[in-house]
């Protein structure tokens, strides 16, 4: 039989105390009994002391393991974003070159009838002449157009957009995006706006959201030659649903998915003219405020985006 026990000793100090005894047996009774004692102290210190070590250096490998887990994924995520980076930069190369080509290609065809008009001994064709610098007056603005929306897309991307979030008014933001886009109409269409619900505020950045309204009605007026655009609001609890919709071209069902890419334009757009970059800009913007967007549309009748706030920052 073996024990284990401490002691005190009178000066205070701790010692463990292992003692071994061995019974002889005669006729069914104990006849004998051999022990020893023994002061074990330095061997169950360095076994604790071991233990401890042991479960310190267990502690350790588990959390540098999860370290070197999670510099793998880190890593894994950087390889992934850069190699997505690569390919939008040759996308956005790519496609950037031509969308700068066709303009710039406008802009020196009618300089150069502009040019030959003028060195021409006939009377100035005040038509032509009229022509040519309304297609270059068109063309600077696409190229504006596409810078700025390249620009935001730069800030975007870098962390650069600066935003202020405060209670705001859903409604005046629309009004005021909707407004914008009635001012540059030239065949005398507006925006059909309809409330419904309670009327409140959400907290969301007035500057970037208006922005993403102004994209969605632009393209309503611009993919509709005819119908006035409609924005539909609908208060309900803590949410808020805007729905966008334009009575024009419609979107092919199987390019839904490319819908919210830069530089991605649908194959029905025909000679329709448009960066390709407003919708990643709306939908960029939207996450930004806590919001989300949806579309559906039917081929030649109408399209809808449905825009919801109040998933993250409403109050």
């Amino acid at each position: 039989m073996e024990l284990l026990f401490d002691i005190v000793l009178p000066s205070g100090k701790k010692k463990f105390i292992q003692t071994i005894a061995q019974f002889q047996m005669k006729d069914g009774h104990v006849s004998r009994m051999v022990g020893m004692v023994m002061d074990v102290t330095d061997r169950v210190e360095a076994d604790r002391l071991r233990d401890s070590f042991t479960k310190t250096l267990e502690a350790e490998v588990k959390t540098r393991t999860l370290e070197l887990q999670q510099t793998k994924e880190d890593l894994e995520i950087a390889l992934k974003t850069e190699k997505e980076l690569g390919e939008l930069k040759s996308r956005f190369v790519a496609t950037a070159s031509h969308q700068f080509r066709t303009p710039l290609s406008v802009i020196q065809s009618n300089v150069e009838l502009i040019s030959m008009l003028n060195e021409s001994d006939k009377t100035m064709d005040d038509e032509l002449f009229n022509k040519a610098e309304k297609r270059i007056e068109s063309e600077v603005k696409r190229m504006t157009d596409l810078m700025d929306d390249v620009l935001i897309l730069g800030k975007f991307s870098s962390n650069q957009v600066s935003v202020d979030y405060q209670e705001n008014d859903v409604v005046t933001c629309i009004k005021r995006a909707a407004q914008m886009c009635e001012d540059i109409q030239t065949d005398g269409r507006f925006v059909e706006l309809h409330i419904h619900g309670n009327h409140k505020l959400f907290v969301f950045d007035q500057r970037t959201l208006n922005h993403a309204f102004e994209n969605l009605l632009t393209n309503a007026f611009k993919y509709s030659r005819s119908a006035n655009p409609e924005v539909n609001i609908h208060f309900k609890g803590e949410h808020c649903k805007i729905e966008v919709t334009d009575y024009g071209i419609g979107i092919p069902q199987s390019e839904m998915d490319g819908l919210f890419q830069t530089f991605y334009r649908c194959s029905n757009v025909g000679d329709i003219s448009g960066t390709g970059l407003g919708l990643a800009i709306v939908k960029d913007y939207l996450d930004l405020n806590g919001g989300v967007v949806s579309v559906q549309s039917t081929m030649g009748k109408k399209t809808t985006f449905t825009v919801t706030l109040g998933y993250k920052l409403s109050r």
